[in-house]
């Protein structure tokens, strides 16, 4: 992670940028490596890259920026192919997380650097927010010690070594006990006098003395046992080792009452048959204060009798535990994913910016949650299916990973596949983003929906002519502050000139016009009739996609102007589409079919600075 900062922070250092991209996370050889420099043409795309990371960093945290990096570099899958690949991964995503957090008191890379470097020099071992934790990106499962549980509930709790539970005592550790009467821990130690002979006899008196003692206080004393031929010294021995395994009880049933009662809705642990019966017990306070427990009149046959209590074989077999179904828990957004925008230190003023469009449109917003918050909700979103729900479009997963997901489909596949070629390919980018294998064929039809789908004009995706096609074509146009005049971006006061930068989803020609697709995979509601032509307007609107397609159509304008004068050839750009892809070829007719085409003209009088000069 140390490496991947400084390489963002400063792209143009060479010795930066080649150490980052050497790491496993990118999943390059030194051959690659090695070709990549001696390519001057690749290795300038690979720093325009990381300086477009570096914008992302300055104008919407280091966290953002470090999932985007995740994206383009497929630095999931890369890790995930390798061995403890997982960890590393899990790893990877909680720093990204703990720099978050710290961003918040050390604002700007130089510092934030600076920090981790100082972390990994000095680590602090006792800090709970440096203890990497294991984790699933999605159904997510935490492991902890009864100890760091206290104050936290979950909804489903696991104790699988329960029946293990007991005191640690280490090795060398003398025996203590807390004395009541004087207030204070006392230390039990024993030195037999006499050699092994004496040994063996006190050995004998205290296993005698201790059954005797431990049967006199739960009221069951023999009256063979005689306790005035053991001498007074051994008597008191016999008391503190009495003490000793009742204040190791007393330890246990604590750890346990914090351990069992950390659960919302149901509990699942291990324990031998036969200590089932005594293990269940509940405490009562007596008049000396002291631990006691008793197993109440409510034996252990009535709780199972009532269900209160069930017992399953260890033979039994997985499928007959299909009763644990919860529905989704409440979650809270917290910790480092709560922040406010990074402000940026004073600094000479920007006159020359690298921007997007992201950027551009987390600029013009206002009273919004952070662009990190935004992200952080919209993964949250991300649940399985709830009880009876069928998988759909409308019930596929929410968020950035899922909309990845749909995208990198769609751009992997050839828009003529067959169907049992695009599901294998659907299984594939699945994996990759770490979703469920259930949505194969949701994914595969949404992705098929979607070339198939009527655009109007008599085209189709599948109908195009794959030579006039480019899918994520990248572009880097020079930019002029005043296109923007009159929008309300912040911080153009400062710029005088940069560059705007960007991928278009797809590029495509039909009949000597140039037209740009865009997937959106925008989640409106849970069924066709949610996603009207009134719904997609609002989303164009409230996200600002106007301003995009306005953005793309411009640097198409640009590209094409350069190269018609070397062909001799006339190229117009007709306009933008926008498809909703989770409502495309629906035939409800309340659903706007999920098509929301953008003209050109149209942008010109929107954007009179930007698409009309």
């Amino acid at each position: 992670m140390l490496y991947i900062l400084k390489a963002v922070a400063n792209p143009s250092d060479t010795g930066a940028l080649s150490t980052a991209i050497s790491t496993k996370a990118f999943g390059l050889s030194a051959k690659d490596i090695v070709e990549m420099k001696l390519d001057q043409a690749r290795w300038d795309v690979l720093v325009d890259r990381f300086e477009e990371f570096r914008e992302i960093w300055h104008s919407r945290g280091v966290y953002p920026m470090v999932m985007t990096l995740f994206s383009r570099f497929d630095i999931p899958k890369n890790l995930l192919s390798l061995k403890g690949g997982e960890r590393g991964l899990t790893n990877l995503r909680h720093l990204a997380e703990l720099l978050c957090q710290e961003e918040r008191q050390e604002p700007g890379p130089e510092r934030l650097i600076k920090w981790l470097s100082q972390r990994i020099q000095e680590p602090n071992d006792r800090a709970e927010e440096q203890q990497l934790r294991l984790e699933s990106d999605e159904n997510l499962v935490k492991i902890m010690s009864y100890h760091k549980s206290k104050g936290l509930e979950f909804p489903i709790l696991f104790l699988p070594y329960i029946h293990r539970l007991a005191p640690k005592t280490k090795t060398g550790e003398l025996k203590k006990y807390y004395d009541r009467q004087r207030g204070s821990y006392v230390c039990h130690i024993a030195r037999p006098p006499g050699g092994e002979g004496a040994k063996k006899r006190l050995e004998e008196y205290l296993s005698t003395l201790y059954q005797c003692l431990k049967d006199r206080k739960s009221g069951q004393e023999d009256s063979s046992c005689c306790l005035p031929n053991i001498p007074e010294n051994h008597r008191d021995d016999a008391e503190r080792a009495l003490a000793i395994e009742e204040q190791k009880m007393a330890e246990i049933v604590r750890l346990g009452y914090v351990a069992f009662t950390r659960a919302k809705y149901k509990i699942y642990f291990y324990l031998p048959e036969r200590a089932l019966p005594e293990f269940i017990r509940v405490p009562v306070d007596d008049t000396n204060g002291d631990a006691a427990l008793e197993i109440k009149d409510r034996r252990f046959e009535r709780l199972v009798e009532e269900k209160f209590v069930r017992v399953v074989s260890p033979r039994a077999k997985c499928r007959e535990w299909k009763d644990i179904s919860v529905g989704r828990a409440d979650r809270k957004v917290q910790g480092p994913f709560a922040i406010s925008k990074v402000t940026r230190s004073p600094l000479a003023p920007w006159s020359w910016r690298r921007l997007s469009f992201t950027s551009l449109s987390h600029s013009i917003k206002e009273d919004v949650p952070s662009p990190v918050l935004e992200v952080s909700l919209a993964h949250l979103d991300n649940a399985p299916l709830g009880s009876g729900e069928e998988p759909s479009a409308f019930t596929f997963p929410k968020g950035p990973r899922a909309g990845q997901c749909i995208h990198s489909l769609l751009e992997e596949m050839d828009f003529n596949w067959p169907v049992e070629k695009v599901e294998e390919k659907a299984k594939e980018v699945l994996l990759r983003y770490g979703l469920d294998n259930i949505w194969y064929k949701v994914l595969s039809e949404m992705a098929l929906g979607t070339v198939s789908a009527p655009l109007g004009r008599g085209i189709t995706l599948k109908g195009l002519d794959p030579k006039w096609i480019s899918k994520e074509m990248e572009f880097s146009m020079d930019f002029d502050p005043r296109y923007l005049e009159g929008l309300g971006v912040d911080g153009l006061e400062e710029m005088k000139e940069g560059v705007l930068k960007g991928f278009m989803d797809l590029v495509f020609r039909h009949r000597d016009e140039f037209y740009i697709v865009d997937y959106k995979s925008n989640w409106f509601g849970p069924g066709p009739e949610a996603y009207s032509k009134e719904a997609m307007l609002e989303a164009m609107d409230e996200h600002n996609y106007w301003l995009q397609a306005a953005i793309y159509v411009k640097a198409l304008e640009k590209f094409l102007n350069r190269i018609k004068g070397e062909a001799g050839l006339e190229y117009k750009v007709a306009g933008a589409y926008y498809l909703f892809i989770r409502s495309l070829g629906l035939e409800d007719e309340g659903s706007g079919n999920g098509v929301v085409f953008v003209s050109t003209d149209e942008l010109k009088e929107r954007f009179p600075n930007l698409v009309g000069n």
